[in-house]
């Protein structure tokens, strides 16, 4: 959807640290902590020019769901072979 984003990881979530840093790496959103919400949202209103301008840089995003359900049903086709 292309929008920017203000990310909160869970706690002890490695998986979702390592998502937030990709998001300000591709400054596309910043990371957050719960505690600094308020301040996080008007920080990132204004940085939305930004943010454009690093989803413009990101290009034509695949649609990851698309892309695996026809790799899986291309494996089906030729399992029923």
């Amino acid at each position: 959807m292309r929008k920017p984003l203000v990310v909160i990881s869970v706690p002890n979530h490695a998986e979702q640290r390592i998502n937030a840093r990709t998001i300000e790496h591709l400054e596309v959103g910043i990371s957050a902590q719960e505690t600094d919400l308020e301040s996080a949202l008007a920080s990132a209103a204004q940085q939305v020019e930004r943010f454009h301008a690093g989803y413009r840089k990101l290009g034509r995003i695949p649609d990851g769901a698309a892309l695996a359900a026809k790799l899986i049903m291309s494996m089906v086709s030729r399992g029923a072979e």
